[in-house]
């Protein structure tokens, strides 16, 4: 229906540089002429590590006393009870992961942090700088660390995916060679999470039993763990380049400067 009043605004369009084939088709259903739409990739797979060090890392890891480190980042309202909850059940099961958490929004770092405390769990907080005994749970309230951070995760939840907000990039998480589960609100990510769980370096699960479950499996078994996160990190290899794509097709259509 709108086909016709988007064809005379997509004319003076002289390249389209589309993530994948199927969005190509539709700029193309679209009347953007087919010898104008290119698929270039997707420029997301070009993350690369972080490698500045994180002053606290020494410090989670001397919290953590060798347990495996969970990091649940980009959380949204609600979740943070769902991870808490799974997190509880693997203590229960003998198992006592290390968490670390860093809610999305920073104006919810106060109001985590009281929700850490109410459940009785002991707490650091990154913005106080202090290394503590018998942790339960390091909480990243600051801005800018979470993507390194998951250096130091044996598995990762990406947030914003058990509530209907979207999701977040799991392939800052798969760089690391870090396994990622999410919940299934994940549109925003929707190719990439396809093509990871494909691969089998991510899982969607419904709520905070499979959350639980997928993360027992993998604190269980480092080795499946491992398999796992190599898995998505060869799906950000094999996905590079697009950045390279972009740029090239770019100066071409500039005359090569």
């Amino acid at each position: 229906r709108v086909r016709p009043l988007l064809r005379p605004l997509l004319a003076p369009v002289r390249m389209v540089l589309a993530r994948a084939e199927a969005d190509a088709e539709r700029f193309r259903s679209l009347g953007v002429p087919a010898g104008r739409v290119r698929v270039a990739g997707n420029i997301k797979y070009d993350l690369g590590r972080d490698e500045r060090p994180l002053e606290w890392a020494e410090a989670v890891r001397t919290m953590a006393s060798g347990r495996p480190i969970v990091v649940a980042g980009s959380t949204m309202e609600g979740e943070e009870t769902v991870v808490l909850d799974a997190v509880a059940a693997l203590v229960a099961d003998g198992e006592r992961p290390f968490l670390v958490l860093a809610p999305r929004h920073p104006e919810r770092f106060d109001a985590v942090a009281t929700l850490l405390s109410d459940r009785g769990l002991k707490v650091c907080r990154r913005s106080e700088g202090e290394v503590i005994s018998d942790v339960d749970v390091f909480l990243i309230d600051t801005i800018g660390e979470l993507a390194r951070a998951y250096s130091l995760a044996d598995a990762a939840f990406i947030g914003g995916s058990l509530v209907p907000t979207g999701g977040h990039n799991p392939l800052e998480a798969a760089v690391w060679e870090v396994p990622v589960v999410s919940g299934r609100h994940v549109h925003n990510f929707r190719e990439v999470y396809d093509e990871m769980t494909a691969a089998g370096g991510a899982v969607l699960v419904d709520g905070g039993a499979e959350l639980g479950a997928r993360l027992r499996e993998w604190l269980d078994d480092p080795a499946a763990a491992g398999a796992a996160g190599a898995a998505g990190h060869e799906v950000v290899v094999r996905n590079r380049g697009a950045t390279a794509r972009t740029a090239a097709e770019l100066l071409e259509m500039m005359g090569g400067r």
